[in-house]
């Protein structure tokens, strides 16, 4: 089963339509462009939810889910979170006050948890149990338009949108916005009026009563080849008469303006018809940046009501296309964004840079996405870039550090060596090279002296390195230090590696 809604931030103008599905453990969260944020279900955090609206916490920070339906999210869906939520409060219609303050953006939140991990035990040894962390991999959304036509309220229909835009069909008969406009007729809203662009369709004017705009929503929501809806329809003034958008040229008049509004910004090429207020138009450009350009001047076109836009992107070979976008993305300072393209589709990977977190995640996975959708051959992308590095990864690397260069200490003493500071100055690389990620610091010493003595060692072995560490530019609550003694000696008879510090990946 699937849910649709808004999810906010503190600002409303960083909220995005979602359709939510839970299958197999994770919490799938997929946009109309098709992006996806793939959730481990236990890493999802329930804060409080009312009869409208449940507040979770993602990555730290706390957001609300606006559910379509809120009596089947909160029948269905908010079980199934709370029974994996090892913090969720009871609900409540005032709720207690925020936790978090709501962030402006959903970046991940670096500031220091209220409880500490408990540390496992080095590698051979029992381990330890870890206490469950709310650490969340999120991918990143796909662009979130805040120029040209600004997004007001989007319904999705059910079920996963795969991929990018796709181009309307050019097969027989009629089309999706002929049956959009059918189906509105058909409720009586002949004052409404739509436009679609691929499987999107996007409604204008004005209506008498609220649930008129909600009607004319839902209805283009079981229209075949709709997949999402863009509701830009506002209030008639008490006694004004409801209207369908803009005056209406007529054709040819339209088809002309229609093309004069193309060729301004260097579409020539495109042949445009006009049927009534609805504007066909085809042929070929370069990029999908260039078709959504061509979008946004039709739609600025007086008395354009309908687009069937079936611009085409003109191929070019996959290995072309790779080399451009790798070039443009390198030009531009994001060598850290891996880009892979299938048949014109560009696919975004990798793992945001903690300094890009300063201006914010989505300027930073925007701009990735604007620079790749520019290059000729390009259809579209899909936009997977992280906001947290790979655990697995990280500790892999560190042990591998470790194995071949050991942080070892002389008799009794916590002071770094060269050999030390060496392998920290690797180990700071790293880390920063995976943010978002926790690091435990084990201190430990040989049998010589008391247990005592020997715990106390170790600790200050544990925080000279957690502080070199920081010197370096890892952020202090990342580094969690845990004294072991003389608990876990490396090897019998090996009491120069007994005095050494270890690392393990806290998530």
């Amino acid at each position: 089963m699937s849910y649709t809604g808004m999810l906010k931030a503190a600002d409303a103008r960083d909220s995005l339509r979602v359709e939510l599905t839970v299958d197999g453990g994770v919490l799938h969260a997929t946009e109309p462009s098709g992006a996806a944020w793939d959730i481990a279900l236990d890493r999802v955090q329930v804060i409080r939810w009312s009869e409208r609206e449940v507040q979770l916490e993602l990555a730290g920070n706390t957001v609300l889910f606006v559910p379509d339906d809120p009596d089947a999210a909160l029948g269905s869906l908010l079980p199934l979170l709370v029974a994996t939520s090892d913090r969720s409060l009871p609900a409540t219609t005032g709720g207690p006050p925020d936790r978090h303050q709501p962030p402006a953006e959903l970046v991940v939140d670096l500031s220091e948890p209220a409880t500490e991990p408990r540390a496992p035990a080095p590698s051979g040894q029992p381990a330890a149990p870890w206490p469950d962390q709310p650490h969340t991999m999120l991918s990143a959304p796909a662009r979130r338009r805040r120029e040209g036509l600004a997004l007001a309220i989007v319904l999705v229909v059910a079920g996963l949108v795969a991929g990018v835009a796709v181009l309307l069909s050019l097969g027989s008969g009629a089309g999706p916005a002929e049956r959009a406009r059918e189906a509105l007729d058909d409720a009586g809203l002949t004052a409404v009026a739509v436009a679609v662009d691929g499987q999107t369709a996007t409604l204008t004017g004005t209506v008498s009563a609220p649930d008129e705009a909600e009607q004319a929503a839902a209805l283009l929501t079981s229209v075949d080849g709709i997949d999402g809806v863009v509701n830009r329809l506002e209030m008639a003034a008490p006694g004004a008469p409801t209207t369908a958008g803009p005056a209406t040229n007529q054709p040819p008049a339209l088809a002309a303006e229609a093309g004069e509004a193309l060729a301004a910004i260097g579409i020539d090429s495109a042949v445009v018809e006009a049927d009534g207020s609805r504007v066909v138009v085809t042929g070929t450009v370069g990029s999908e940046a260039v078709r959504r350009t061509a979008l946004a001047a039709l739609f600025a076109v007086d008395g354009v009501e309908e687009i069937d836009n079936r611009l085409e992107v003109t191929p070019v070979p996959d290995e072309t296309v790779t080399t451009t976008a790798r070039a443009a993305l390198d030009q531009e300072g994001f060598e850290a964004v891996t880009v892979t393209i299938d048949d014109g589709i560009a696919t975004l990977t990798g793992v945001v840079p903690l300094a890009a977190l300063d201006d914010g995640f989505f300027q930073y996975a925007d701009r990735a996405e604007d620079i790749v959708t520019a290059q000729s051959g390009v259809r579209g992308v899909r936009n997977r870039l992280q906001l947290t590095g790979d655990a697995a990864t990280l500790r892999d690397q560190l042990r591998s550090l470790t194995a071949s260069a050991p942080i070892t200490f002389g008799l009794g003493d916590s002071a770094l060596t060269a050999a030390g500071r060496v392998t920290l100055d690797g180990a700071a690389e790293i880390i920063q090279a995976q943010p978002g990620l926790r690091v435990l610091i084990a201190g430990h010493t040989d049998t010589t002296g008391s247990a005592a003595f020997n715990e106390q060692l170790s600790q200050e072995r544990a925080d000279a390195v957690r502080q070199y560490l920081v010197e370096q530019g890892i952020a202090a609550n990342r580094l969690v230090v845990v004294a072991y003694g003389e608990l876990f000696p490396s090897s019998p008879g090996a009491a120069p590696l007994d005095r050494r510090v270890e690392f393990e990946v806290a998530g």
